[in-house]
């Protein structure tokens, strides 16, 4: 309504009409809104228009119950429903009469978006975190309007101010997706509601978000003085209430900051005078949370283990995930380091299971894997507490170890490998008559990042030209050297560009909470694949591994204590020779691989099995295990043993589980052949360059592709070479036909600081890791070749979630992926291959095809490649012990 009069004019003259009484009529629009005793809006209308008039007066006296409801401090979650029903009536009508639409009511509708907003923040916890998610949207899209009213009439509307602020505050709460991006946003917006106040001239709502950014604690250390005076001279004018506690608590965090430990003490234990459990449990707990890690900071453990424990009783890990895993972590830290293990334990398992609960919180791929990084130090102490609790049998120790070891290893890649893939990209292939609401949205939100992407592909091409291999590749990090200045911009924009994606569109590309491996399934495993599984791990800065046999009680953990800093330096040191492959530097490496096997392999005391997997740890990613020699039997592991890798035995069990459910699963006898889908052969994609006179031009890559497609047993099947082989026919090739077997030979490369945008060089573009795994299609592929450089190569993090071009075909499908270390010698390279094909077309398995395709290369008279670096680069990962399993196209 445009001005009070004209609101009771109105009213008095539809009274009649909607049977308003004459309370009602007395109450001011909007500020003194009835209370919820009074009547509701009666539904029996009389006589009905669609003058606005009448819409305003109907939805309007909806729009001032539901705030009603919505002001009222002992509002439960049935009068909450309450107000967002009548809410939901303001702005959509009851199907006889429309209510405040958006285009005729803008700043009203907006009003009622932020009242849903409040009420959903408002509703209770065990919905708390779809009721956040649902708060933030109705927020949005006042915003949203409020900024269009702006744009268009060139005021700033009085509504705008707290929909920032009630964003800022939701933001805070919000524990879907990234936790840092999440407070940004609060930050971002608190600021912003903060601008738009001073603008009104309305200085006690500035202090309100002053205090709700204070609060937050999230500000630079510059503004901590400033901070301080500001919470000081409220805590004078203020009673002491509950209010009065938090402004304590925001006044301790400050100090906290500071590292004034001591007055961060005295402020929480004043605030705890007052936020007490009896009256706000919640509150109490987080600020015994806050003082225990004063006290922890003080070194005073007593007092924090005493501030940990009391916490913990109101915060449960299925409810408050966040507060609960910081002080179960904390609080298990603190014994861990006091070597009471058993009770640690029992503290982590609980900061475990608020973790499990947040996993299952996080949306995309992305915020996963920085929640396995937060949380790397917590199971590497909870395995140690595992192997060193004395309340238990070892084998129960042991095995509990085992579980919580995959539980912490790469899980955000394991949830990604679990989940079913959405190909967000094929909006831009639709027609847009067909699409929906949703997928228009997603069109719009992807055109920027289409054209970005070509734009890279452009500066690529650009800056490739006229450089040598070396060059071309450290371009793009090989060698840690830097990007092109306008390439890195790129990547940074396409990076914000798939933030927008991840927040706009949740559902498309979330990821499931996959379950964790278990002893008994991990000796399953072992079983169906007929192999030794051996899974690596780095505990506590000390190392061991879990082997894992076909028997029934086939499983002991190893402790490796060979593995030191001084060895792993030695190694490094050596390894590093194969990227400048030199014959004065044989013997240098050759020297390092006996010492790698008797620390690494020979503790482990491995059964007389065929076939090995092998699961990294850590640095041990970094180490050509392949290559490990066996001086007692002067043999190399990858002759000892039918060798094959994977990121964790988790992706492995994922893995398998697809297999069997694609009904391709087949025992491997090493040479087997049985008839079953109907697929081409093979996909192969090779691409020397883009200039013949060039030292980059790989001018056997052509020849050597096409003698293996001249194998009988690949004459069906499809390539596509040179020119031809963009990134885009290539993606289309794997969305139009399935392929059992994928071999793309070219350039390669790995940035080592933007590991996601490492790739494959093609035909006047570069296709990256995201690239691969947002848009190709290998879910019928049994095997992936990739034959160019580095692509076997991983960025290794703490919490073991590798980013690699190997996992990308993973998450695309393929269910083994081959790759090299290190850049490879080409003519020893294509010899490989040749051999390697063509034992994969008489019926031998994968992995075995390498193994012989290596002895081949090493042994062969007419050229000097015994060394490791012209045979040794390659590994295989994933189902490798399969053989191709398919009924030819014709």
């Amino acid at each position: 309504m445009s001005n009070k009069e004209n609101y009771r004019e109105l009213l008095e003259t539809r009274k009649e009409v909607y049977h308003v009484d004459d309370e009602l009529l007395k109450s001011e629009p909007k500020k003194d809104v009835p209370p919820p005793e009074k009547r509701e809006p009666d539904k029996s209308i009389i006589t009905l228009t669609e003058d606005k008039k009448d819409r305003a007066l109907w939805a309007e006296l909806r729009l001032d119950f539901a705030n009603s409801l919505l002001n009222d401090s002992s509002a439960d979650s049935g009068k909450l429903d309450k107000a967002i029903k009548y809410f939901h009536e303001a702005e959509k009508g009851d199907g006889k009469i429309h209510g405040f639409t958006e285009d005729d009511f803008p700043e009203e509708w907006a009003a009622v978006q932020n009242g849903l907003g409040q009420a959903y923040e408002r509703k209770p916890i065990g919905d708390r975190h779809e009721n956040i998610k649902k708060a933030i949207e109705h927020y949005q899209s006042a915003l949203d309007v409020y900024k269009q009213i702006k744009d268009d009439k060139g005021y700033h509307p009085a509504g705008m101010a707290t929909v920032y602020n009630n964003l800022g505050v939701a933001y805070m709460q919000h524990i879907v997706g990234s936790l840092a991006d999440n407070r940004k946003k609060a930050l971002d917006n608190y600021f912003k509601a903060i601008q738009e106040y001073i603008r009104l001239n309305k200085l006690d709502d500035v202090t309100d978000v002053q205090y709700n950014l204070i609060a937050s604690g999230y500000f630079g250390s510059e503004y901590a003085d400033m901070v301080i005076g500001f919470l000081k001279d409220h805590l004078e004018n203020i009673p002491h209430d509950e209010k009065w506690g938090i402004f304590q608590n925001a006044l301790g965090n400050t100090y906290h900051r500071q590292k004034s430990f001591t007055q961060a003490i005295e402020c929480y234990t004043q605030a705890l005078e007052v936020l007490q459990e009896n009256t706000v449990p919640i509150q109490w707990a987080v600020t015994l949370v806050y003082r225990g890690l004063a006290y922890q900071e003080s070194e005073e453990m007593t007092q924090a283990i005493a501030d940990y424990e009391s916490a913990l009783t109101q915060l449960k890990p299925d409810i408050f995930p966040y507060k609960c895993r910081e002080a179960a972590y904390h609080l298990g830290r603190i014994l861990h380091e006091q070597e009471k293990y058993n009770d640690a334990r029992k503290v982590f398992e609980t900061a475990h299971k608020a973790v499990d609960e947040i996993r299952g919180f996080s949306n995309h791929a992305e915020a996963k894997r920085d929640l396995s990084e937060e949380n790397a130090d917590l199971y590497a102490r909870l395995v140690h507490c595992c192997l060193e609790s004395k309340d238990m049998p070892e084998n129960d120790r042991e095995a509990l170890a085992f579980e919580y070891t995959v539980a912490g290893k790469g899980r955000a890649f394991v949830d990604r490998l679990a989940s079913a893939r959405v190909d967000l990209f094929d909006v831009l292939r639709k027609d847009t008559s067909e699409l929906t609401d949703e997928q228009n949205s997603l069109m719009e939100d992807l055109k920027p990042i289409q054209e970005l992407r070509q734009k890279m592909n452009i500066l690529f091409d650009k800056s490739s030209k006229g450089v040598s291999t070396e060059n071309t590749l450290q371009i793009f990090g090989q060698k840690g050297t830097k990007m092109p200045k306008e390439i890195q911009e790129i990547q940074k924009v396409l990076t914000e560009k798939w933030e927008i994606v991840y927040q706009n569109h949740p559902r498309l590309i979330s990821t499931q909470k996959a379950p964790s491996l278990t002893k008994a399934q991990a000796i399953e495993l072992a079983k169906e694949l007929d192999a030794v599984l051996v899974e690596y791990i780095k505990h506590n800065n000390e190392w061991g591994a879990f082997v894992i046999t076909p028997e029934s009680d086939g499983f002991c953990y190893v402790s490796l204590t060979g593995i030191t800093p001084a060895f792993l330096e030695r190694v490094f040191k050596r390894i590093k020779y194969f990227e400048g492959h030199k014959q004065g530097n044989h013997q240098a490496i050759i020297k390092i691989l006996p010492e790698c096997y008797d620390i690494l392999i020979r503790p482990l005391n491995l059964p007389k099995y065929k076939k090995l997997i092998l699961a990294p740890s850590n640095e041990l990613y970094l180490i050509p295990l392949n290559i490990c020699f066996n001086e007692q039997s002067n043999k190399y592991l990858s002759d000892e043993y039918i060798l094959s890798f994977t990121p964790n035995l988790s992706s492995l069990w994922h893995l398998w589980r697809k297999y069997q459910d694609n009904n391709i699963h087949q025992q491997d006898n090493d040479i087997h052949q049985q008839d079953n889908d109907v697929l081409y052969p093979l996909l192969a994609v090779a691409y020397p360059g883009k200039d013949p006179n060039r030292r980059s031009y790989l001018h056997d890559v052509i020849a050597s592709t096409q003698r293996i497609l001249d194998l009988d047993y690949f004459q069906t099947a499809e390539k596509i070479l040179g020119s031809d082989a963009t990134v885009e026919s290539v993606i289309q090739a794997t969305r139009n036909n399935k392929h059992a077997l994928f071999h793309i030979a070219c350039h390669g490369s790995f940035d080592v600081d933007k590991p996601n945008f490492s790739g494959l060089v093609l035909a006047e573009s570069y296709f990256t890791i995201q690239q691969i795994i947002t848009e190709l299609h290998l879910e019928s592929n049994q095997l992936s070749t990739l034959g160019a450089c580095v692509t076997g190569r991983k960025d290794v993090s703490r919490s073991n979630e590798l980013v690699s071009l190997q996992q990308a075909f993973m998450v695309s499908g393929a269910k083994s992926v081959g790759g090299s270390l290190w850049s490879v010698d080409g003519k020893a390279t294509f010899a490989l291959f040749g051999k390697y094909y063509e034992l994969l077309a008489k019926g031998y398995s994968f992995a075995k095809s390498l193994q012989k395709a290596m002895q081949f290369v090493r042994n062969k008279e007419d050229e000097d490649w015994n060394h490791p670096y012209y045979w040794g680069a390659f590994q295989i990962t994933g189902l490798a012990h399969q053989t191709l399993n398919y009924k030819q196209r014709t």
